[in-house]
């Protein structure tokens, strides 16, 4: 960028899940890469392939090589975007984490805009879209029955639980999340909110898939999150203590 900025004294660790986004991903990653090196005082890029079958393995070791502060890890086997997003968080090491999809459907000039709010206090910025032209009826009726479930079970209403967010990084290391769907998300929020965690929301820009196609939104991937959240609320009935307890090993699926 030629416009020359003080840095947010903030230090951030980028996960990107990539899965067949072989058209997108790296246009994504170097963007996302110039906007952290200009605006962030440390950062690093971690991206997950999870078993890609389309090129996006070649593509990714090309960036790996190209740009420094990339770090590049590998799923032999699709394990789904849960999986993907939360091996990444666990080898994240900067002060506070996110993730980016590879489809360019987020901007990451938004996160710059999170940062900002995650004073002393606050562990989550939590961003919420409020356009979503591109979805299908049935994907948005998944999307609004997943919020209206989490709502009935956990008793807190967000306007977003699957979208783009900055945790501190030592709020997820009081935690331990172990579902592996989509839901990492929604259950990600409930354990560092009843660990004593503060989540703000922000709203956060949208823009319809440009290139290849969407890989969540189906019917198994909510058959998966609706098992994941019903295991967790009644682990929460059953077992509190325990399942909100301190992780004594970190569970890696990553090949």
């Amino acid at each position: 960028m030629s416009e020359t900025r003080d840095r947010i004294p903030l230090s951030i660790s980028v996960v990107v899940p990539v899965y067949n986004e072989s058209r997108s991903v790296e246009r994504e990653v170097r963007k996302i890469h110039a906007f952290l090196e200009d605006r962030f005082a440390g950062d690093e890029i971690i991206l997950v392939d999870d078993g890609s079958t389309d090129g996006s393995a070649a593509v990714l070791d090309r960036i790996a090589k190209d740009l420094p502060r990339i770090r590049l890890l590998r799923h032999s086997r699709n394990l789904g975007i849960g999986a993907a997003v939360m091996n990444g968080y666990a080898a994240a090491t900067q002060d506070a984490v996110t993730y980016f999809p590879a489809d360019s459907q987020a901007e990451i000039a938004d996160i710059a805009e999170f940062a900002l709010h995650l004073s002393p206090g606050v562990d989550v910025v939590l961003g919420y879209r409020s356009d979503r032209r591109d979805y299908s009826m049935t994907r948005l009726a998944y999307s609004y029955l997943n919020l209206g479930l989490h709502a009935l079970l956990f008793g807190r209403i967000y306007r977003d639980v699957n979208w783009i967010h900055l945790v501190r990084r030592d709020a997820l290391l009081r935690i331990q999340v172990t579902s592996r769907s989509a839901f990492m998300g929604g259950e990600m929020l409930e354990k560092i909110r009843r660990t004593g965690g503060r989540i703000v929301e922000r709203p956060a820009r949208y823009n319809p898939r440009s290139a290849g196609r969407t890989h969540v939104g189906n019917l198994r991937g909510a058959r998966a999150a609706l098992r994941d959240m019903l295991r967790f609320r009644i682990d929460l009935w059953v077992r509190p203590r325990a399942t909100l307890g301190p992780v004594t090993a970190t569970r890696r699926e990553a090949t």
